[in-house]
């Protein structure tokens, strides 16, 4: 650039001056420079000694000086104004500069309105061409200009504000676009360029190869708070003698996108780039193989090498063949890295981390979309790994996680989110990708799998130590983990000349949260692991053992530590109402506890040395053993299942809890008598319990005290059993029940009343029965009242008989007094209550199904428990509280709690005022509950619920009135995002007699609500399921629905439907149907058949009764949602997202990257024209399969074949026709044709129809030679669509009838025929938006043809030119999916001529013939469908100008003629026809 200087002597200075008259800037100079550099502007050059000011747009030229340099060929520095090209030095022999622009844009700086100065961009850009061989010992001097050069480079040096932290005070820019760089040398800071303080760089299209520096950054040394990009570039074999072996970056910001860096190396940092000193850097789209640093042996991150609180984002990238000592791709030092869609393959490590090592920083692998794998990493594989061989290989060949100890320690982290339906794998099997940790107290490291998406990790893991979390989603670990801890390992390493070894594991625990799983393979635990699952938890087989660690780094004359032993400690708790699974459990040292509320289930179990515990909730195993030294133990309030059998030693296996198995695991049991088991290994303790599980075991109390008395337990329970009366006659009492502990199965229990009423006596235990009858006192006391009593602790079960039989009281018992009395011990228990219950304290269904068909009065709280059914089919009503009762019992305590399905409602009398169904009492719906207000109702309810099997549902499907306010109780907590949701369906509303003048939906009294109890708040939603017009109040402002003043004013009301909006419940309690206009545009617009159908289904507030009309109603929204999740997808993979965007929160129009605006909306109008263009060929397939399908254009073409038929019969060209001699002629024709229109119904779209039909006729021949006759065609046919668009499906019947005469005159011959066609079109097609749709439709055709022909004579030939006219109509049915075709009327003039001739041979008469003819078409040869709402869809279906030829011979002996033609049509639109025609004829 052109700059006004002037020399002026400053005396402060005591120096001549270079002054910019510009800027007024001084700078001081030297004496002689200046005067050098003086003499130069005034000579008019641009000369600065070495060197020429840039100027715009300069070739840049080979340096050609003698003076080796010691700084950069180019140097920009806007602080001192400087921007020279010192093409006057020399960078050694090979430098070469080709085809290369060079500029410096220099801008003034700008006053602010405070008058200060703001700094303009200064652009320093190298453009095209080839810059190589700069080579530069760097040396730090004074310059030129009189200021410090040197600091790095070869190429060029571009320092904003050197020496400063403040950043890119001087805003400089720089650009280098399209350059290669190769085979350039500098001894520090980048063997190119030195990047400092530059506001914007932008590094693009650009190749470096082979460029070194003898310190960092074998490119570019990027620091001091520069920002910029790299874009599309390629990094290959460059190298540093330090760090970064293409890049190092320095408190900056870089982004690379699009680019390559491969075979780059370094010796100690940073095989391809280093990034330091809190930088932060963002990598796209790229890809890193082969990089090394340390030759691989030593080392860190063999592609990039992160510290100093720098920050790393790696999106949609690749690693592969990188190779280091420590993290063969990456070493994270105490900071954050995340890498989300990246591929890591075959890299490694020489000591630890394959993949990456992460050294107390935290590192977040992401996967947004498809299935994304790691795999072939290795790390300490080498036979001389140090690491290797000091930790048995066990390094991370994938990951290495390295955590600090301390009082404050630090950790490595590793977070791994997959988003639904994606999955990440690493590894393929446990030879490479392992994941490893070092961890110590305070210090522990850490795995987290998040997001709802699977982690599979095949890689060995059995070294990781710390803690692992599955907070979301899946998570599969095919071997174990924890197995191997390296920090015990480092201290037995440690130990000197034989010393003890102290050291202790910090342990694994596991922790799996609901709703997430965790399957793991096999557990050996030599170590302390604990497991926690709140989730649902899988492992293999548990080995509990003692760990061996040899001292495997022992020093020159130095003697091994002592082996030193750890000893297996497992624990795994189970949450409350879940259940874990594992496979075989065996304890060979150490100890295994099973704690937590909820259930394990486990394979075999064998205790061979070392304890097993039960010490809360339950275990199942199959077969257990308890060796000499080996110790079982079943805690107070626990329980042990054996399904097997139980061996071991004597009395091994102590029971304080219970202890289910069957019979012969105890006790010695033959004959109805149990002995003592000889040498048994149970010894039960006090208070504990035996659960006998022996199937079907029908039993005596005499036989129970034996068994429980053989056994030795506190309690004795048989499970699966019943007991029996020792005659099998007299019947059992509940004083029976009692004496074997309350439990008699399924039994039936007969009590008789001691008065005129009945109450049980006091039970002593929890007791269960089948059926309970109580009878009178006798035949002189009549039974009035019967009351059934359990307590707290003693609940009083009642499962009903093998034919659900429950209770049975005489007549006189209006309804039977209960309190603790439960239904149901065992989901298949079912029965029905025919009497009257009064609940007087808690009661309830604890499984299975029952109905309870009398009158039920609560006066306290009913239970229904998950899993279980209570039908209620009279009345329920709340029981006032009798007299002098002074329990405060609210309409809460008079509920019933339904954690199952309740069916209630009571009908109405006949004679009732009010026909509502009637709710009566107040129900609370939670954990996933389901209450159906009317039994008729309960299957429609119960598919509902399967589509929503978490919420709590309160289903409606008739007019209600509710008495009672009706409640949600608790969310299931171990569902995914429950809901509280009243449905209301409203077609079985309508069915039920309501309409918009029947008041509310739900009728309530001023007081009566629905709410949620834990807030008392309507914290639940409204689902209105299949809209109705006739429960809706329907005027010009609109539609609205009345459901009452139990929703609170404010409730949130669904519809589930994209023409309808979402809203809220009015203070009236009526709701305003409001049409979403915004989306029945969208409809009417669209193009589909079905848009008419549609749109008038909205405007009536109806649903669509054509089938294909009602899928696009239906999912409309779903349709929307689908696209804008694929948007969402593609849109993040292709990096057009703004930051933090998820799918709740993206916005179609709205959601893109700075600067990413036109792809993004480009990107999102392609997928929305490729989900359109499918939905739409799908619907237009569905909605049109007559035409599309080919119905019309076969049914035309089984016309042709028919007529062609009769044309031959009465045709002269066809001489061996008998027309002389009067007679009766059967005759049948054979045909065969393949038809295809590739391209008729235009758009690519067209058919294809394989034919097959017989005609059979007779008819008489007059001896004036006239012909009349009478045929009948049938036949089928195969065909489809073909090209562009939906496939459809065609199978087709067809059957005729054709009169038919001829009368010939001389040489000239007149034909006429008329024909009645049916062809029966069978069509299917089937698409993912539609799925499988098929009709039948019939075809009826008329057909009249009139043609003549002339009979000329040539030699042997007969030439025969013919002409004529036909008629053709088609009616085709009306499409169930909303067709209706027009008629059609075709005309056809055929126009030809036919040459034959005829010769005897052999006694036969044989005729050849060939005809050529031209079909000009003309009327309708459009097939209209015409849809609702005067929706057409027109379609061409008949050919204009079809070209005929045929070449036939027939032969005639006697009686007897045979024929044979081939016929082929041609036409535009890609018609082909190919015919083969067999006929025969007698003549009588």
């Amino acid at each position: 650039m052109n700059k006004s200087f002037k020399v002026v002597f400053s005396k402060a200075r005591s120096a001549l001056m270079v002054v910019n008259e510009a800027t007024s800037s001084i700078q001081a100079k030297g004496t002689k420079t200046v005067i050098a550099v003086a003499a130069a502007m005034v000579a008019g050059g641009a000369m600065a000694g070495n060197g020429v000011t840039i100027s715009p747009n300069m070739d840049m030229v080979t340096p050609s000086g003698t003076d080796k340099a010691t700084h950069a060929a180019v140097v920009a520095r806007p602080s001192v104004e400087q921007s020279i090209f010192y093409n006057g030095l020399s960078f050694g022999t090979a430098a070469k500069v080709e085809g290369v622009k060079l500029s410096y844009d220099y801008q003034a700086p700008k006053k602010d309105e405070h008058g200060q100065d703001i700094a303009q961009p200064n652009v320093l850009s190298l453009v095209g061409g080839t810059l190589s061989g700069f080579d530069v010992a760097v040396a730090t001097t004074n310059g030129d200009a009189g200021f410090q050069v040197g600091l790095g480079g070869s190429v060029f040096e571009a320092i904003a504000a050197p020496n400063s932290s403040t950043g890119a005070t001087n805003n400089l820019n720089v650009l280098v676009d399209g350059v290669t760089f190769a085979d350039n040398h500098a001894t520090a800071r980048g063997g190119v360029g030195f990047i400092s303080g530059v506001a914007d760089f932008k590094i693009q299209n650009s190749i470096h190869t082979g460029n070194k520096v003898d310190a960092d950054g074998g490119v570019y040394q990027i620091g001091n708070q520069s920002t910029g990009t790299i874009t599309g570039s390629t990094f290959s074999g460059n190298s540093a003698k330090k760090s970064g072996g293409a890049l190092r970056v320095s408190k900056s910001t870089v982004t690379i996108d699009k680019s390559v860096f491969d075979g780059n190396t370094a010796k100690v940092a940073g095989g391809a780039i280093t990034v330091d000193n809190n930088s932060e850097l963002t990598v796209n789209n790229s890809v890193f193989t082969n990089n090394v640093v340390g030759e691989g042996k030593a080392g860190h991150g063999g592609a990039v090498f992160v510290s100093g609180t720098s920050q790393v984002n790696v999106t949609s990238s690749e690693f592969t063949g990188n190779k280091a000592g420590h993290g063969g791709a990456f070493y994270i030092q105490g900071q954050a890295a995340t890498f989300t869609d990246t591929v890591f393959t075959n890299n490694e490590a020489y000591e630890y981390g394959g993949a990456l090592r992460v050294n107390t920083g935290s590192v977040t692998f992401e996967v947004t979309k498809g299935d994304v794998a790691y795999t072939g990493n290795k790390a300490g594989t080498a036979t001389d790994s140090v690491a290797g061989q000091r930790y048995n290989g066990k390094t991370g060949g994938f990951l290495y996680l390295q955590s600090a100890a301390g009082a404050s320690g630090k950790s490595g982290t590793a977070t791994f989110n997959v988003a639904d339906g994606a999955t990440l794998t690493i590894g393929k099997d446990a030879t490479a990708d392992s994941i490893a940790s070092y961890s110590k107290t305070n210090a522990v490291s850490t795995i987290t799998k998040t997001g709802a998406g699977d982690l599979v990790v095949n890689g060995d893991m059995s070294a990781f130590v710390g803690d692992l979390t599955v907070s979301f989603g899946s998570m599969t670990i095919a071997g174990g983990i924890g197995e191997y801890d390296l920090a015990v390992q480092e201290a037995v390493n440690a130990a000197k000349d034989s010393g003890t070894v102290s050291a202790t594991s910090v342990g694994t625990n596991v922790t799996v949260e609901a709703p997430a799983t965790l399957t793991v393979g096999n557990l050996n635990v030599t170590n302390a692991l604990s497991v926690t699952a709140n989730g649902d938890f899988t492992a293999g087989n548990i080995t509990v053992t003692k760990g061996t660690y040899k001292d495997l780094k022992v020093a020159t004359e130095e003697k091994a530590a002592a082996d030193h032993s750890t000893t297996g400690a497992a624990t795994i708790t189970v949450a409350d109402a879940k259940t874990a699974k594992v496979g075989d459990i065996t304890v060979d040292a150490g100890t295994f506890e099973k704690l937590g509320a909820g259930s394990l289930t486990a394979g075999n179990a064998a205790v061979n040395s070392g304890t097993m515990t039960v010490s809360s909730g339950s275990l199942s195993v199959k077969d257990i053993s308890v060796g000499t030294s080996g110790t079982a133990t079943v805690a107070a309030d626990t329980k042990l299942e054996v399904t097997g059998t139980i061996t071991g030693e004597k009395q091994k296996l102590g029971v304080t809890g219970t202890l289910a198995t069957t019979l012969g695991n105890v006790v010695d049991y033959a004959d109805g008598k149990a002995t003592t088991k000889q040498n048994a290994v149970v010894k039960f303790e006090t208070n504990s319990s035996f659960e006998v599980t022996d199937e079907g075991l029908q039993y005596t109390t005499t036989q129970w005290n034996s068994i429980k008395r053989a056994a030795g337990s506190t309690n004795l329970k048989i499970a699966n059993g019943t007991l029996v009366a020792a005659d099998a006659k007299t019947p059992l009492t509940l004083a029976d029940v009692n004496a074997v502990q309350g439990y008699a199965g399924a039994a039936d229990i007969v009590e008789t009343a001691k008065a005129g009423t009945y109450t049980n006596d006091t039970l002593a235990t929890p007791t269960t029965i089948g059926k309970l009858t109580v009878n009178a006192k006798d035949a002189n006391t009549k039974l009035t009242s019967v009351t059934l009593r359990g307590t707290e602790q003693n609940k009083f079960t009642l499962r009903g008989n093998a034919k659900g039989e429950v209770l049975a009281v005489p007549t006189d018992v209006k309804a039977i007094d209960i309190g603790y009395v439960y239904f149901g011990e065992k989901a298949a228990d079912h029965g029905v209550v025919a009497n009257g219950l009064t609940v007087s304290n808690k009661a309830g269904v604890d499984a299975g199904s029952f109905d309870f068909t009398g009158d039920v009065e609560l006066g306290a709280l009913f239970t229904v428990n998950k899993g279980a059914t209570a039908r209620f089919l009279g009345d329920v009503t709340e029981k006032a509280a009798p007299a002098g009762d002074s329990r405060s019992v609210t309409d809460a305590d008079k509920a019933i709690a339904n954690n199952g399905t309740v069916v209630i409602g009571t009908v109405p009398a006949a004679d009732a005022t009010d026909k509502t169904l009637q709710i009566n009492v107040t129900t609370e719906t939670g954990n996933g509950g389901l209450t159906v207000f009317g039994a008729k109702h309960e299957a429609a309810a119960l598919q509902y619920k399967a589509a929503a099997a978490d919420n709590n549902v309160i289903y409606v499907g008739e007019q209600t009135t509710l008495n009672k306010s009706q409640q949600f109780g608790a969310l299931d907590t171990t569902a995914t995002a429950p809901e509280n949701v009243v449905a209301i369906d409203l077609d079985s509303v309508a069915a039920n007699g309501y309409t918009a003048k029947s008041g509310a939906i739900l009728k309530a009294a001023t007081d009566v609500t629905i709410t949620d109890s834990a807030t008392n708040n309507p914290r639940f939603s409204v689902d209105l399921l299949n809209l109705n017009s006739k429960v809706l109040t329907i005027a010009e402002t609109g539609a609205t629905l009345n459901l009452g003043t139990a929703f609170a004013e404010g409730t949130a009301v669904k519809l589930g439907n994209a023409f309808y909006n979402d809203g809220t419940v009015a203070a009236d309690g009526t709701f305003a149907v409001v049409t979403d206009e915004e989306a029945v545009l969208d409809v009417e617009t669209s193009g589909l058949h079905t848009a008419g159908a549609v749109v008038q289904a909205v405007r009536s507030y109806e649903k669509p009764t054509n089938g294909i009309a009602a899928i696009v109603y239906n999912n409309w929204e779903a349709w929307d949602q689908e696209y804008k999740k694929s948007f969402f997808e593609q849109a993040k993979a292709a990096g057009l997202l703004a930051d933090d965007v998820t799918l709740e929160t993206f916005n179609t129009k709205t959601s893109f990257a700075a600067g990413k605006q036109a792809a993004f909306l480009q990107l999102g109008e392609q997928i929305d024209n490729a989900q359109w263009t499918a939905i739409t060929n799908a619907e237009h397939a569905a909605t049109n399969m007559a035409v599309l399908g080919g119905a019309f254009t076969t049914t035309l073409d089984v016309n042709d074949q028919v007529t062609a038929v009769l044309n031959r019969r009465m045709s002269l060209a066809n001489l061996n026709v008998s027309r002389n001699e009067a007679g009766v002629t059967p005759w049948v024709d054979v045909f065969g044709t393949m038809n295809e229109g590739k391209r008729l119904f235009g758009n690519g779209m067209g058919y294809e129809a394989d034919i097959y039909g017989a005609v059979l006729g007779f008819d008489y021949t007059a001896t004036c030679g006239s012909i009349l006759g009478l045929a009948i065609n049938v036949g089928t046919s195969d065909g489809n669509s073909t090209g562009n668009g939906q496939k459809v499906d065609n199978d087709q019947d067809f059957y005729g009838v054709s009169a038919y005469a001829s009368r010939q005159f001389g040489s000239f011959n007149t034909k006429l025929d008329l024909g009645y066609l049916v062809t029966k079109n069978d069509l299917k097609t089937a698409s993912s938006y539609f799925g499988a749709t098929s009709e039948k439709l019939d075809a009826k055709v008329f057909t009249v043809g009139l043609g003549a022909e002339f009979l000329a004579s040539a030699g042997a030939v007969n030439v025969v030119p013919h002409a004529g006219i036909r008629l053709t109509t088609i009616d085709m049915d009306e499409s169930n999916f909303g067709a209706d075709y027009d008629k059609m009327t075709v005309y056809q003039l055929p126009l030809g001529v036919t040459f034959s001739g005829s010769f005897d041979a052999a006694g036969w008469q044989v005729a050849p013939q060939f005809d050529l003819s031209v079909v000009p078409t003309f009327g309708d040869k459009d097939a209209v469908a015409t849809y609702a709402g005067n929706v057409k869809d027109t379609t061409r279906v008949v050919d204009t100008n079809p070209v005929q030829a045929t070449l036939g011979v027939s032969a005639q002996n006697g009686a007897w003629t045979f024929g044979l033609n081939y016929g082929l049509t041609a036409g535009g639109d890609d018609r082909m026809n190919n015919s083969l025609n067999a006929n025969v004829r007698y003549t009588f």
